[in-house]
């Protein structure tokens, strides 16, 4: 539901009947990673018992994130505000959103690897963009939120510790311009 809540395909002003409160609830600053942990379970157990029950369900989440991602644009999904990001770079404080966004792309990289979901490596390439027009990696002048949270250390809890040779094609030339910014 965050997802949906982000990319403006849901909208309510209380938690509905039935949805996850605490961490997940759409008014918590950490919402959606457990979406990241999920999809890495689910392809991993996929991989190891072939359950095509997992995957079906699992390639249907992720589905409905190339969705969310087409309604924010075609870049940015995630079950966060990107002004968290923005935020920090300021020095507001956010409840970690590097974290957020790790676990995301990683269950994502996970749903690549290990149960060959293709759709979800483009929502990762695509991904990729925000976080390169972010970093000032692909523009003439950089945009100072990145450069911020670098210098921070932000990232070293967060979207850094991806590992680079994980799925080597899909840094092809956009993902290790970010990876150098970074």
């Amino acid at each position: 539901m965050n997802f949906k809540l982000e990319a403006g395909l849901f909208s309510s002003d209380h938690t509905p009947s039935g949805v996850h409160d605490g961490w997940e609830s759409p008014f918590c600053q950490l919402r959606g990673h457990f979406l990241g942990h999920w999809l890495s379970a689910a392809a991993m157990h996929f991989r190891a018992t072939g359950d095509l029950q997992i995957k079906a369900k699992a390639d249907a989440i992720v589905s409905e994130l190339a969705r969310c991602q087409v309604e924010n644009g075609g870049e940015w999904v995630g079950p966060i505000p990107e002004k968290y990001l923005y935020w920090i770079a300021r020095g507001k404080s956010v409840w970690a959103p590097q974290y957020t966004m790790h676990k995301v792309i990683m269950g994502l990289l996970d749903m690549v690897e290990l149960a060959g979901n293709q759709q979800a490596l483009e929502i990762v390439k695509n991904l990729a963009s925000w976080f390169c027009a972010g970093s000032g990696a692909t523009t003439a002048r950089p945009l100072p939120i990145f450069w911020t949270l670098r210098r921070a250390g932000c990232w070293k809890s967060g979207c850094s510790s991806i590992p680079l040779q994980k799925i080597p094609r899909i840094w092809s030339s956009l993902m290790p311009t970010t990876a150098r910014a970074f």
